[in-house]
């Protein structure tokens, strides 16, 4: 006989002491169960979301959370004079001037106000390897054990036969600490 700690599999292998070709066959099986089974005990629903919780996140406005199709017809990739990624933590009236410069190419009119003394306006734009991806979902999460966040875009992407694109984006969320990080994420969504 073997020993083990487990006392499950101390009866197991005394059956298989046991030479009868049935006794073989149920031996494996109850080896596989006991195997297969370790592990198993919690479902999904019951492990703790630890990695983050979710973060409110308000619309800039009546510009809503970004411009994906009216960049893409605004052409802004080709305005753009440094074509690279952006995420802007904007705390004050200075940088979100410096934000609205940068995405001059929407033209937009009148930039909704923004109270920095209650909110901070997360913002930037994404360069995307075809124009015209429109922005699925915005997730704003917080690490539950740091002062940084996650600022989550899924994009769809447009046609493949299209020439590099921009696409905008932002949302308002109560004032962050000053010591917050946030990191700035990109996913593509595609139902092809």
């Amino acid at each position: 006989m073997i020993m083990t700690a487990s006392p499950k599999l101390i009866i197991i292998f005394e059956l298989c002491q046991i030479t009868f070709p049935v006794m073989k066959i149920i031996r494996y099986f109850a080896i596989f169960l006991i195997l297969a089974s370790g592990g198993c005990n919690n479902s999904d629903d019951e492990i703790p979301d630890s990695t983050g919780t979710t973060v409110e996140l308000n619309p800039l406005g009546d510009l809503a959370y970004g411009a994906d199709i009216y960049s893409c017809s605004k052409d802004c990739y080709s305005k753009l004079l440094v074509k690279m990624d952006t995420g802007c933590v904007i705390k004050n009236d200075d940088d979100y001037t410096k934000f609205k410069i940068r995405a001059n190419c929407l033209e937009v009119t009148e930039w909704p106000a923004v109270d920095f003394t209650k909110n901070t306006l997360l913002a930037g734009n994404i360069i995307t390897n075809t124009s015209c991806c429109v922005i699925i979902k915005i997730d704003f999460t917080k690490d539950l054990s740091l002062p940084m966040y996650s600022f989550i875009v899924t994009l769809q992407p447009g046609q493949s036969s299209t020439p590099p694109g921009a696409v905008f984006y932002w949302g308002v969320t109560p004032k962050l600490p000053d010591d917050a990080s946030v990191v700035f994420v990109y996913k593509y969504y595609s139902i092809q």
